[in-house]
């Protein structure tokens, strides 16, 4: 989920820088399975990162026609973690029952900031003094959102969930990757 604000600058026909604010929850979920003594078991893990984004783009304007105007863009974007929780759901089958179980906890080793890049395009189209846009993005980030942790101080489960290895506090190496389609509408000030 995206939802923002932007600031165009132009320098000509052709170019312009973007300044934008924008609020984004990002996050995965991966399924694990197996068995163990016997006793078949699976976990659904949900990870959600919110962020208060900035990305700062420069735009490359091919005016093809004064109502239709296709656009690219590339930059760099850094985001201000806000949130990190997780929740597991878990089912374990034993001697044929079924066990349901969840758990829902906040991220204890989500980094703060996260530096990232951004390109994308679209197409603008000029109904009277207003412009509709239809863009396509994909961002992803330079380096893993969790940082590595002291293994001997990892917290219990019941206090925070860490995303990391409990014997060495390695963290996982996950990086944010995000496509959006985004439909605007803005007004000529």
């Amino acid at each position: 989920m995206l939802l923002g604000w932007f600031v165009k600058m132009g320098v000509n026909e052709w170019f312009s820088a973007q300044g934008e604010l924008n609020y984004t929850v990002k996050g995965t979920e991966w399924v694990t399975s197996g068995s163990d003594n016997g006793d078949a078991f699976s976990y659904i893990q949900d990870i959600t990162l919110t962020y208060l984004e900035i990305p700062l783009t420069a735009m490359l304007t091919i005016p093809v026609h004064d109502r239709v105007i296709p656009y690219v863009y590339a930059g760099p974007a850094m985001g201000f973690n806000i949130t990190a929780n997780t929740r597991i759901d878990t089912t374990t089958v034993n001697g044929g029952l079924p066990t349901f179980a969840a758990y829902a906890a906040p991220v204890s080793n989500a980094k703060g900031v996260e530096f990232s890049g951004t390109i994308g395009g679209g197409l603008g189209y000029r109904v009277s003094d207003l412009w509709v846009t239809l863009d396509l993005r994909y961002s992803k980030s330079f380096d893993s959102v969790f940082e590595d942790v002291d293994a001997a101080n990892i917290p219990t489960r019941d206090e925070q969930f860490t995303v990391a290895d409990p014997v060495t506090g390695t963290a996982q190496d996950l990086k944010n990757e995000m496509l959006t389609v985004t439909i605007s509408f803005v007004g000529i000030l």
